[in-house]
């Protein structure tokens, strides 16, 4: 079935390009290394019985996702030409490690994802920051409004206080060979009506959070930022509250260290706990120090 041109798609085929997008990364992910997709599963995915409709839809995100080198389109087990292909086709991830889903593979589909437009007000906007092999991880809730806009995480006072703590400039912070950051939802989730963010989203860590840290295996250090990633990471072995998590960050290590969230609603809990800033930001620097120097 021959795609539309772009001047003959209709509203709700723009609305449903980033759906469909979503969806194609998702399934020729998940199908893994050497297999293959039929377009129609991407187009049931969205449309549901009203899938048939959506085919030429389907069929134009995928020669757009051809183009940007993102996947493979094949016939009889090969890679096809969307422009010469005539018939059924199949849809498969391109791998630049010969079939092994790499943390590029896995950042490609989640900047694709659209999984909560629903949920939300405003256009979902991915956001991480991932490399081959960074040595330090961020786990943190999700980006907020000004990392929203910016599309950059951290980039607002709760960034410049994190900074602080680790004793890292921008420069270092924002390279990927150093930091991974990969918040437990990747987008900004909006705000609640008292005017705070709303809680991550947890079909966002349901969906991605496994295989994004099957791609990341060489970390030496993650920071558990706020209360939503220590308790996923750390699960039935997290302190019951976020204080006691972050107390005991000795006996949670050395892989993971605790640490509340940077932001100014927490003024008051630094106040109160001065332990924090005089026994465990000391040995956070030490090691990020160490670390960013490897």
């Amino acid at each position: 079935m021959p795609a539309k041109r772009e001047e003959e798609m209709t509203d709700f085929d723009h609305k449903g390009k980033p759906a469909a997008t979503a969806a194609i990364m998702d399934l020729v992910s998940r199908r893994g290394a050497g297999k293959s997709i039929c377009p129609s599963e991407a187009a049931r995915r969205i449309g549901g019985e009203d899938w048939r409709r959506l085919m030429p839809l389907v069929r134009s995100v995928a020669e757009e996702l051809v183009d940007k080198g993102e996947i493979e389109m094949r016939q009889r087990g090969k890679p096809v030409d969307p422009k010469a292909a005539v018939g059924p086709v199949r849809l498969a991830r391109r791998s630049p490690t010969g079939g092994v889903e790499t943390v590029e593979d896995v950042a490609a589909a989640i900047r694709a994802c659209r999984i909560c437009a629903a949920q939300f007000d405003h256009e979902p906007k991915p956001i991480l920051q991932v490399g081959p092999s960074p040595r330090i991880a961020i786990y943190s809730q999700a980006p907020g409004n000004l990392a929203h806009q910016k599309g950059r995480p951290f980039q607002d006072p709760s960034g410049v206080r994190l900074r602080e703590w680790l004793g890292v400039d921008e420069a270092i912070f924002y390279d990927p060979q150093a930091f991974a950051i990969a918040p437990m939802a990747f987008c900004f989730p909006g705000y609640d009506a008292k005017g705070g963010d709303k809680p991550p989203p947890r079909i966002c860590a349901k969906t991605w959070r496994r295989r994004l840290l099957a791609a990341l295996p060489g970390l030496k250090l993650a920071l558990l930022v706020g209360s939503y990633a220590q308790e996923w990471h750390l699960g039935r072995t997290a302190a019951r509250t976020m204080t006691e998590r972050v107390r005991q960050w000795r006996d949670v290590g050395p892989l993971f260290v605790p640490l509340p969230h940077p932001s100014w609603r927490n003024n008051a809990w630094l106040r109160k706990n001065p332990w924090f800033a005089e026994e465990l930001l000391p040995e956070i620097r030490g090691r990020v120090a160490d670390l960013v120097r490897q």
